[in-house]
């Protein structure tokens, strides 16, 4: 059996949900889906990311995310044609109100 290891940020809804942030397994990171917050919970920009493999985008409206994803993608990856598996779903809804965007990843380090 592989060896986890697992980490939060410590926001309340970690205890909430009842899960962990990240998982890693080896040289493998499960990133849990996530959304630019702040430690107090406040959403922020994104910042640039290393070793993502695969990305899941849930977005709650296709059209508007389509419209941007492209610029928002190259400038999170800092790269014209970001070399990272990518699957876009449309959802009802997120877990809070204002949330438009939630992202799921996978990282290999």
């Amino acid at each position: 059996m592989a060896k986890k290891k697992a980490k939060g940020l410590g926001m309340a809804w970690e205890d909430d949900y009842g899960y962990a942030q990240a998982v890693k397994v080896g040289k493998t990171i499960y990133v849990s889906g996530q959304l630019s917050h702040d430690d107090e919970g406040n959403f922020v920009a994104p910042a640039p990311l290393d070793d993502v493999v695969e990305e899941v985008l849930h977005v709650t409206d296709m059209d508007a995310a389509f419209a941007v994803a492209g610029l928002v993608r190259k400038e999170a990856y800092g790269s014209e044609k970001p070399d990272v598996a990518s699957t876009i779903l449309v959802t009802p809804r997120l877990a809070f109100p204002a949330q438009l965007i939630e992202i799921k990843f996978l990282a290999r380090v």
